[in-house]
């Protein structure tokens, strides 16, 4: 475990106690009436409050149906509104960080980030299937590439609370929950009429403003309008160039909610939200330090050089959720409908910059001094769900539910040099963008560029097409009055088809017979074993539509491929429950979940045709937990609960980088690992001095590794050639030997209509790879993030830091870029009450 525990040591001994999202009233007496044991609706205790011993109970839906935190038996996490207002919250980062076992993994724009629970997810591409279920009160809400592989600043909008269940939870919730599930739930419609408006300013030119209006229509019709404008002018990455900012950003988002209650046994809902994002793309933030021949390129963090190229990425999405609640005598019936339409794109990117082959004279005699090319990728994504499923009602020995789910998606991707000339088989002039360099004899490393720089100017398309359907459900049996047998499954059909299609569009190739004419060159061809293997070199260049067919020679013609998958998977779980009191119980379990199948959207360009329809396809990954835990009470009224687990997954999806001339990544099937761990969590709310403090501590650790056998393609040797690389007995990417996170809030009255608020929160985290090869070590972070402010009855006025200590440290590195943390910020945000 990789000395964990010292990292707590004497001094955090008396911090072991949490925020109230487990909370319960302290007195024992108390927790003994029949009043306590009822879900209670969530609230925060004021410092006001007279009894000095009343904290708020969060009722999650971790098992899809209402229930106390405290009482549902796996690990799981809240994070409600209290929490975000009393801490400096602020991205999807903040959040997680709250959570043991869990870490945000980015590469920079905030559409390309993961989350990984328990060490699963180390394998992600732009778009496959994220190893965390993400959902949006209840429905899927994953997929595609923009935006589809976590939360946005729009999910977190006007948040009731955020559960996190650590673990896989393929039976209630399904698909991509191997590692574990994220649930955000929305403030819905209330009775009172009122909103609430945010404005805040901070570093480096932000400005957000946020508004909610909630109004009762009649008694049975409830409307709930909200908004959000984020808008950041300055940023820290600089382009050395322009003396621009590159990493501004701009979010804007509307969400509008009608509730209708007919009678009292139905609810009806509908929602829509719209959002848009304008932020930086993928390849401008990334640090490049060297260039492929060894020479400096970006010598500092935060500054680029030779970026002749400011990239941006935009994405609109809409999304509408349809629902209906109805009470029977006997159980409880929901049924819920989503739909999103997503377009996303990147473009202006410059590659030359992400490649290391800024400043390199692939043109001898010219006036520019190295290639200039960018690749465009759009996606057009849509995704409807259905889901429905009945629960029993009542406090019988036995209770159950039973459900089904639909999930159709389709993404369509096109990804290709749009600054190029409609290809025509001629030479044309140098074109910005467009540029590898000219036809001629170079040095070693000029034709390595030029060669590398040509295949990146490659058009791919592809179409993915996803037909899910769920049969699911769980029983319950009070074996006693203090022990209780859950049993979970869920049976799933996935469907997929996938189109793939590629052609070169390089304004130096030629595909016509005989020599090239002067300006132009042969395809490029690959030897796929090597000179001493037994295939011959084969062309990696295919010809364009724009092309007469005369003019295309035997096995250049454009590749189009079509793959198709049908997977069926059975996802079991199993629990045993044991209360000793009403607020003291124990549990063991086992789950299980998986993460479909699919299909490699961007195989590597040096990639012979005979190769391609293999490298496509990766399997899906699955994953058996054994869980042991324990909620309930320690000495002086702390809260918490505590799980050791061990998860043993088959068919491990990692990300490689096959060429390191490449921008390419590939998601392969490398084999089986295991992964084992610890986590705590322990809170506190009490009186102290005049006023509350509400105090929290979270704490885990990993460790795991692949077993014997596993391997991966991999360049090794950095010759553009992948290599067969052996696996086992490397520690699994993403685990941590440790992460912490110590949190303190206090209210406390300053005059008869004035309260103070203070919130600090320090979290740490250490150990680890970033990729499965193990060649880099995964950063550790010490960071310190703190609120400062004061608020009346109708209103709240704070100063707000994050990173306090402005530490700076490598989030990721993909290729040779690498990809840094935000500095130090400051912030202050009033929020208005109405």
């Amino acid at each position: 475990m990789k000395n964990w525990l010292r990292i707590g040591g004497g001094a955090m001994a008396g911090l072991l106690c949490s925020f109230p999202v487990l909370a319960q009233e302290a007195d024992p007496a108390a927790a003994q009436t029949a009043a306590a044991d009822q879900p209670q609706p969530a609230t925060v205790a004021s410092a006001g409050d007279d009894d000095a011993n009343s904290m708020a109970e969060v009722i999650v839906t971790a098992r899809k149906r209402e229930e106390r935190l405290r009482d549902v038996p796996l690990a799981a996490s809240a994070i409600t509104e209290a929490m975000r207002e009393s801490l400096a919250l602020d991205n999807m980062d903040d959040y997680l960080r709250q959570v043991p076992g869990t870490t945000l993994v980015t590469s920079g724009p905030e559409y390309l980030n993961d989350v990984s629970i328990r060490g699963q997810g180390s394998g992600r591409l732009g778009f496959s299937e994220t190893a965390t279920g993400i959902y949006r009160d209840g429905m899927y809400a994953a997929g595609g590439g923009y935006g589809g592989r976590s939360l946005s600043r729009m999910d977190l909008f006007d948040l009731d609370r955020m559960e996190v269940l650590r673990g896989p939870q393929g039976a209630l919730f399904g698909r991509n929950s191997v590692g574990g599930a994220i649930n955000v739930v929305s403030k819905r419609p209330e009775a009172e009429s009122g909103g609430q408006l945010t404005v805040r300013a901070a570093s480096r030119e932000r400005r957000d403003v946020e508004a909610v209006v909630n109004a009762p229509l009649s008694d049975s019709v409830g409307l709930r309008v909200g908004a959000l404008v984020n808008d950041q002018n300055d940023g820290y990455v600089i382009n050395d160039t322009t003396g621009h900012a590159i990493d501004d950003q701009r979010y804007t988002g509307l969400r509008t909610q009608l509730d209708y209650t007919p009678v009292e046994a139905l609810r009806l809902g509908a929602m829509y939200e719209y959002y848009k994002s304008d932020g930086p793309a993928f390849s401008n933030l990334g640090q490049r330090p060297l260039r492929v021949d060894g020479t400096p390129l970006d010598t500092d963090r935060d500054h680029r050089a030779e970026l002749s190229r400011e990239g941006r990425t935009k994405v609109d999405q809409n999304y509408g959720l349809l629902s209906a609640d109805y009470s029977l005598p006997w159980a409880a019936l929901a049924v819920k409908l989503s739909h999103a339409v997503r377009d996303g794109g990147r473009h202006n990117e410059d590659n030359a910059h992400y490649a290391g082959q800024s400043g390199i004279d692939v043109t001898p005699g010219a006036d520019t001094p190295g290639p200039d090319y960018t690749v465009a990728q759009d996606e057009t994504y849509r995704r409807t769900g259905l889901q429905a499923f009945l629960s029993s009602t009542g406090d019988g020995p036995w209770s159950w539910l039973g459900g089904i789910e639909g999930l159709w998606s389709r993404s369509d991707v096109a990804n290709g040099p749009n600054l190029c000339p409609d290809y025509t088989g001629t030479a044309h002039a140098a074109t910005p963008g467009c540029y590898p360099g000219l036809a001629g004899t170079l040095s070693a490393t000029g034709a390595q560029v030029r060669s590398a720089v040509r295949l990146g100017l490659n058009h791919d398309d592809f179409a993915e097409d996803l037909n899910s359907y769920s049969l699911y459900g769980s029983l319950d049996r009070k074996l006693t009055e203090k022990l209780k047998l859950g049993l979970e499954l869920r049976v799933q059909r996935d469907s997929k088809e996938f189109n793939f299609a590629r052609y070169a569009d390089d304004p130096l190739v030629y595909f016509g017979g005989g020599t090239p004419p002067a300006g132009m060159m042969a395809p490029i061809s690959i030897d796929p074993d090597g000179a001493a293997g037994p295939r011959t070199a084969a062309p990696v260049q295919f010809c364009p539509p724009t092309i007469d067919p005369a003019q295309c020679p035997a096995g250049y013609e454009a590749v189009h491929l079509k793959q198709s998958r049908d997977w069926t998977f059975w996802t079991p779980a199993a629990t045993l429950h044991y209360s000793f009191t009403p607020k003291q119980a124990v549990y063991v379990r086992f789950a299980t979940g998986y993460r479909p199948g699919g299909f490699n959207t961007q195989p590597p360009p040096t990639t012979v045709r005979d190769d391609l329809q293999a490298m496509l396809v990766y399997k899906p990954e699955k994953a058996n937990s054994y869980e042991l835990g324990w909620k309930g009470s320690l000495f002086g009224g702390i809260e918490g609960e505590a799980a050791v687990f061990y998860t043993d997954t088959r068919d491990v999806q990692v990300v490689t980088v096959p060429s390191t001339t490449s921008r390419s990544f590939v998601l392969q099937t490398a084999g089986d690992a295991y992964v084992y761990g610890a986590e705590l969590e322990l809170r506190k709310n009490l009186r102290l001095g005049p006023g509350r403090l509400m105090s929290s501590l979270a704490v885990s650790t990993q460790d795991g590794e692949f077993r014997d056998g596993a391997t991966a393609l991999l360049d090794t040797n950095g010759d553009g050639t992948p290599d067969q690389a052996d696996l086992g007995g490397k520690q699994v990417p993403r685990l941590r030997d440790y992460q912490l996170t110590v949190n303190l809030a206090y209210t406390a009255p300053l005059s008869e209509r004035l309260t103070g608020i203070a919130g600090l929160s320090f979290q740490a985290a250490n150990g680890g790879y970033e990729t499965p090869e193990n060649t880099a070590r995964y950063e550790g972070y010490t960071l310190l993030d703190a609120r400062l402010g004061v608020q009346g009855e109708r209103w709240k006025l704070s100063a707000f830091g994050r990173n306090l200590g402005n530490q700076r440290y490598v989030l990721d590195i993909v290729g040779a870029d690498y990809f840094w943390n935000e500095p130090r910020s400051f912030g202050v945000e009033l929020t208005v009450n109405y």
